[in-house]
């Protein structure tokens, strides 16, 4: 699945420093954000820059988050044994529908047995619905959202390459094929 140079382009992705972006759109950068993860932690969407990244965004309540959640650390494995996609679960909703805390995050963790890949605490406020299009120009730096979960895929130079929403599995790992290779 990933070649020679692919493994050069990630190095180099990490030598040279990205700028954000200043709206979520397909083949531009995008934005960074920071995060809390389980342990209380913060964390940037850029420090994974130089590997490929699926962003999932998930909220607690939902039945196929769930699903994923349960299915795609195990799936990943075998999709990607080498371990060079970054795998990063955004979690803006907890089963009340408020933003998650880190014991919430734990939680989830717990419930679906996630051990490799992280899971941070979001906020609904990074989200926009489709039809809540920035103008042209206009700093718009939240995630289009339009069903949970949504995966973005975003590749080493940190540019939104392909989107997905809803869970199918094998149509998730087509789509990384396809915008990975």
């Amino acid at each position: 699945m990933f070649s020679f140079s692919s493994l050069v382009l990630s190095i180099l992705a990490c030598a040279v420093p990205v700028e954000p972006g200043t709206r979520v759109a397909m083949g531009e950068t995008v934005p960074d954000f920071v995060a809390t993860d389980s342990s209380g932690g913060d964390v940037s969407l850029f420090s994974f820059a130089g590997r490929p990244i699926i962003l999932d965004v998930s909220a607690m309540w939902c039945g196929p988050c769930q699903q994923a959640a349960s299915e795609l650390e195990e799936e990943l494995a075998t999709f990607d044994p080498e371990g060079e996609i970054a795998f990063v679960t955004l979690l803006v909703q907890n089963l009340s529908g408020n933003d998650p805390e880190a014991a919430d995050l734990a939680l989830w963790e717990e419930t679906f047995g996630i051990t490799s890949s992280p899971v941070l605490a979001g906020s609904h406020e990074w989200l926009r619905s489709p039809e809540d299009i920035p103008a042209e120009g206009e700093l718009d730096t939240r995630w289009p959202v339009d069903a949970f979960p949504t995966f973005f895929f975003i590749n080493e130079k940190m540019q939104l390459v392909g989107k997905r929403s809803g869970y199918n599995a094998d149509a998730i790992f087509e789509e990384a094929e396809r915008v990975f290779e």
